[in-house]
């Protein structure tokens, strides 16, 4: 039996949200490395400023951030990309969901029912997508059993229109009731056919 490829083809399912994540990220990362720098810097170059010091200290205050800027930097922004990287990744196993439930709400709204909603197994939301599958199965259940009785209730009208049109005494007031039963019966079976389902079981 083939394996199914369960990767996913694009790493942006939901331009929007992932990007504003993306940028909320990039945000708390620049405000981490402004208090880093100045948590690393800021006494060697108050010892740079400070006239009161030698020329020997302050020398080696400049030396000091010299040195640091040449390791820690690299070592920042790496961890930046890092982090925002896989942060991203992270965020694409919601975002992936997401979508797929979107999807699910526009189909309902078509007003189909013939589906499953199907997420990748290292995505997140999978009891989520449990509840919407077991929400899609009732609503299936009730619209299908809503059908039959529908028809059994058409039938039903059918035998009691056939028999009170055999007497030629009937009340018109009891005719136009009939007439109008039945086109509310028509309205009903009009309303159901919008929503597709199988014949299923139940």
């Amino acid at each position: 039996m083939e394996k199914k490829d369960d990767r996913r083809r694009s790493l942006v399912v939901n331009r929007s949200l992932q990007y504003r994540f993306l940028a909320m990220m990039l945000a708390y990362l620049l405000i981490l490395i402004f208090f880093l720098g100045i948590t690393l810097f800021l006494p060697e170059i108050m010892q740079m400023r400070n006239d009161t010091l030698s020329m020997a200290v302050r020398g080696a205050a400049a030396e000091r951030i010299l040195s640091k800027h040449v390791w820690v930097w690299p070592i920042v922004f790496l961890l930046a990309a890092l982090i925002g990287v896989h942060s991203f990744r992270a965020f694409q196993k919601v975002a992936g969901p997401l979508y797929r439930f979107k999807w699910a709400f526009e189909e309902v709204r078509k007003g189909n029912l013939n589906f499953l909603v199907k997420i990748r197994k290292k995505d997140y939301l999978h009891d989520e997508e449990e509840l919407l599958n077991e929400m899609l199965e009732a609503l299936r259940t009730q619209v299908r059993n809503a059908k039959r009785i529908n028809l059994d209730l058409i039938e039903s009208f059918k035998k009691i229109q056939s028999a009170a049109s055999g007497k030629a005494d009937l009340d018109p007031s009891i005719k136009d009731a009939l007439e109008t039963h039945r086109q509310n019966l028509e309205k009903v079976s009009a309303a159901f056919s919008y929503f597709k389902v199988d014949n299923g079981r139940g």
